[in-house]
This record gives structure tokens, C-alpha cells and sequence, in this order.
């Protein structure tokens, strides 16, 4: 009898404490949540402006594959890649050889960075040439040259024994200046110490690469830069939907070659500025990255591809008087990868997907395409899990807040913040020219300012072009976060910190 009432009691007790511990569990989840970088970084889906994307042109590269003996893969990888191999519109006959990155043992937290300028041969000149045929060129390692974020020009970084020592976690975002060479600009992700080459052209050689004796006699007819690819391990086939000159391949030693199974850099030249689609095909399958092309500059890109089987991802929206992101029930072919439309994700809860089966270059953000408001909504993740978006009552008092009457002719920029901002730097870039781009700062108490404060939750960017815009955001422990994102019309665009 007497256990009976202890067991009882026992009972009692935990049905009266229910409620608390199921309390306590729900404020503990969403102050997780809150704790969660909150993004809105998305590519986007756009077509080329003004301009035929019938004229896109791709180069088979055909080069044999060359396995790597110390890659380790486990069964399981290994049959799944063989599989996706066997499906792949690209044979393993037509990929690229293995290209490993040169690994740096001097530290762990920098990554050294070389730049080289190549240009035509001057006679007399000391530096090292090399001649293939009639063609000479000058190859010059520089010691001497400058670092311009192209988020904040007025932040210069000089380098004078021919190595940027770049922070390992902190990307690289601007353009490189020095010797004779044209500026090159660069986006490198730099998540683990290694050792980066990063090549540019003077005018004469890019002159010379089109078949033109005098850069002094062309004839400019329209804004043009130019774009140089560095072919990784697994790439097969790439190609740009903007016009062009002409391209060429290169090898490991800047040489212009025929063969495409030896080269390593494939230079575009003269492509029209602006925001471009590079559509990439190797053996996991076919992705797209989206680069900018800046007027009078090379723009380089280092190409690794990666196959990500499968990643989760919780999607919540803010509702205009609620304090707690609230469900968002989608189905699940309403929410599917960036340019993976077929490949629509797979519900697994009321606020749960998963994404399966995505290719994206290495050190690039993965982007989600929403078919939820009016307009196309792109979220961008990096390795959160949490995402917020907008109720669409909320999007329209965004909307009204920020003078936006329409995405027809602007774009904005959402950036859900994972802790408070004390610095944020942005630069606007269109086809030819810089842009101004508004800022607005969302609050804790729920209202829109001009200032940036200690309880701005969120950020709103405002332009009025197509094109890029560059960021650097700083919070108060002075950790900075760096990176690219996308103006585009009829696109709003949430960035998750």
C-alpha cells in the first residue's frame, strides 16, 4: 500500500511539472534559434541584359581523368559517385585530371597569395620570358602590389615581398593591382590554410590573345572586361552567357595551348560587363556560378566543384506584430535548389525540407529558390539551418518602409543578422559603374531606422541595378564577415548571416 501511494505521488508530482519542463523546452528552442545566423544570400535568377543569352558558347575541354591515389573515399561515397558518374551527362573520359591545391605548412591561420603579371615580351627587359613559336611573353612574379576590398577602396593593403597574407576564415573580396598587368579582381573563399596563384594580363598580351597587332588600333564598341577560370579537379565543360571576343586555354605555365586535356586557365576576353552566368559541367553533373565582369578589369575565378548529397533546413517567417518566427507550411515543390528546378526538395516536417542532389562550386553559398510572394524570393545559406523569411504582410510594409514601389526597377537585400552589427560596409557595383545602395536597419522594438544600432536584427540594402554588391559585416567582437551578394530586378533576396 505504501508504494502504491509513493508511486502515486510520484505521478502526481510529474503531471504538475509537465507544463513547466514543455515551457522551458519551447524557450530554449527559439532562443536557439534566435542564436542562428539568419541569412538571405541568393544567386540569381536573371537573364542577360540587353543581350541574346542564345549567344552563350560552351568549350568542351575533353581531358582524361587522372585519379588520385590518396583520396580515401569510403564504399558507400564511392558507389553513389560511380552511380552519379554512370547518369552524368558528362562521361568520365570527357573530365578533367585531379589538380591538388598546394598545401602551406609556415601556419595555420594564414594563407599566402601570389599575383602574376604576364605581358609581351619587351627586349631588354630582365624578367624571366618564355617563347612558344612567334609568341613571347614576359612572366613576372610580383613583389610589389596592392589589395583594394572592394567593399571599402579607402582600405588599401600594400604588399612588398610578393605575398598577401590573407587571415584563414576571411574571404578575399577586391581587386589586386601592380605591375604592368590589368587589375584583377577575385572572390576566394579562405577556409583553410593554403597557398593561392592568382594570374592577370597587361593589355598588349590580351590584345595579342585576339589577334590584334596594336591595342591602340581597336575600335571599343562596347563596355568589355575580361575573365579567367582556373580549371580544377572534376570540371569538364564550361561556358559564359555574355559575349565575347575569343578564349584560349592555358597551361600550368601561361602558355596558349591547342590541346585541351593540358590546359589549366581559360581566358575569355572582351565580355560584356555586367553580372554573368558561368554554367560549369563535370562529373557530378552541371552547376552555375554567378560572377561579375568589371569594366577594365580581369575577374578570376578558381573553380572546384562539390556534390552535396543532402542538407536540411528549417524555414520560419516573421510575421509584422509577432515576436517569434512562426511555421512556414510549403510544399515541397515550392522550395528547390538554385538553379536545380527538377530537383525540388523533400518535406519532411511542417517548417523541415531537405535538398538533395546539389553541385555548387567550392566556397560558394548555397541558394534556395521560395515560390512564395509575388515576387521570386532567393534565400541564401551558408551553414546555418535556421532560415527566416517574410510573412507577406510584412514584405509589403518592407515594401512601403524602404520607398520600394515595385522590384520591377530595384531590388533588395535582407540581411538576418546572428548577432548585433558595430560596423557594416557595402559598395554597390552596376554593368560600368559604382552604385549608391541604401541601408536600412530593422530594430528589436520592430521599427525601420537610418541608424545602425545595438538592437538592429536585420538590415534592408535598397539599389536601383543589376549587378553585385560587395559587404563587410562587423560585429562587436570585431569578428568580420565578408561577402558578395546580388542586385537584381523583380528578386528579393534574404541573406542569413
Amino acid at each position: 500500500m505504501l508504494m502504491f501511494k509513493l508511486k502515486h505521488f510520484q505521478f502526481c508530482i510529474l503531471v504538475l511539472l509537465f507544463p513547466i519542463i514543455t515551457k522551458a523546452q519551447m524557450f530554449n528552442y527559439f532562443e536557439e534559434f534566435d542564436s542562428q545566423s539568419k541569412v538571405f544570400d541568393a544567386e540569381v535568377k536573371w537573364q542577360a541584359f540587353d543581350l541574346n543569352i542564345d549567344d552563350s558558347v560552351y568549350i568542351d575541354l575533353k581531358r582524361e581523368t587522372v585519379l588520385d591515389e590518396n583520396t580515401t573515399l569510403s564504399k558507400n561515397v564511392d558507389n553513389a559517385i560511380r552511380r552519379e558518374i554512370q547518369t552524368s551527362k558528362i562521361s568520365m573520359r570527357q573530365s578533367a585530371p585531379k589538380r591538388e591545391t598546394k598545401q602551406i605548412s609556415k601556419s595555420a591561420n594564414f594563407s599566402p597569395l601570389e599575383l602574376i603579371c604576364i605581358s609581351e615580351h619587351q627586349d631588354g627587359s630582365a624578367r624571366p620570358s618564355r617563347c612558344v613559336g612567334a609568341t613571347c611573353s614576359d612572366i613576372e612574379y610580383l613583389k610589389e602590389f596592392d589589395y583594394i576590398p572592394s567593399y571599402d577602396e579607402n582600405e588599401v593593403i600594400s604588399v612588398e615581398k610578393g605575398r598577401l597574407e590573407s587571415v584563414v576564415g576571411e574571404r578575399i573580396l577586391g581587386s589586386l593591382l601592380g605591375g604592368d598587368c590589368l587589375p584583377v579582381n577575385i572572390n576566394i573563399s579562405n577556409d583553410e590554410a593554403k597557398y593561392f596563384q592568382v594570374i592577370s594580363f597587361s593589355e598588349e598580351k590580351i590584345a595579342k590573345l585576339n589577334g590584334e597587332e596594336s591595342q591602340e588600333n581597336q575600335q571599343q564598341k562596347r563596355d568589355v572586361g575580361h575573365l579567367i577560370v582556373k580549371l580544377s579537379s572534376r570540371v569538364a565543360r564550361i561556358g559564359i552567357d555574355r559575349p565575347y571576343e575569343t578564349h584560349k586555354y592555358l597551361d600550368n605555365k601561361f602558355d596558349v595551348v591547342e590541346e585541351f586535356e593540358n590546359a589549366e586557365y581559360v581566358i575569355f576576353t572582351k565580355v560584356s560587363t555586367g553580372n554573368v552566368l558561368v554554367s560549369v559541367y563535370g562529373e557530378f553533373g552541371e552547376t552555375e556560378l554567378v560572377t561579375h565582369i568589371f569594366l577594365d578589369e580581369i575577374s578570376f575565378e578558381n573553380i572546384e566543384l562539390q556534390r552535396l548529397e543532402k542538407y536540411q533546413v528549417n524555414i520560419f517567417k516573421r510575421d509584422l506584430l509577432a515576436t517569434i518566427p512562426l511555421e512556414v507550411d510549403l510544399a515541397e515543390e515550392k522550395i528547390w535548389a538554385f538553379n536545380h528546378p527538377r530537383e525540388h526538395s523533400l518535406k519532411l516536417s511542417n517548417s523541415m525540407y531537405e535538398i538533395r542532389n546539389v553541385i555548387y562550386p567550392l566556397g560558394t553559398r548555397r541558394y534556395l529558390e521560395i515560390a512564395y510572394l509575388d515576387d521570386t524570393l532567393m534565400v541564401g545559406l551558408d551553414n546555418s539551418k535556421i532560415i527566416e523569411i517574410p510573412s507577406s504582410t510584412l514584405y509589403k510594409m518592407i515594401l512601403d518602409e524602404t520607398g520600394v514601389t515595385s522590384l520591377k526597377r530595384a531590388c533588395i537585400i535582407q540581411i538576418n543578422l546572428k548577432e548585433p552589427c558595430k560596423d557594416l560596409k557595402a559598395k554597390g557595383y552596376s554593368e560600368i559603374a559604382q552604385e549608391g545602395v541604401e541601408q536600412f536597419y530593422w530594430d528589436s522594438d520592430g521599427k525601420i531606422t537610418n541608424e545602425l544600432s545595438e538592437l538592429t536584427e536585420k538590415i534592408f540594402l535598397v539599389g536601383n541595378f543589376n549587378g553585385i554588391v560587395d559587404l563587410s559585416v562587423e560585429n562587436f567582437r570585431k569578428d568580420k564577415t565578408v561577402f558578395r551578394t546580388f542586385c537584381a530586378e523583380d528578386v528579393y533576396l534574404v541573406e542569413q548571416l
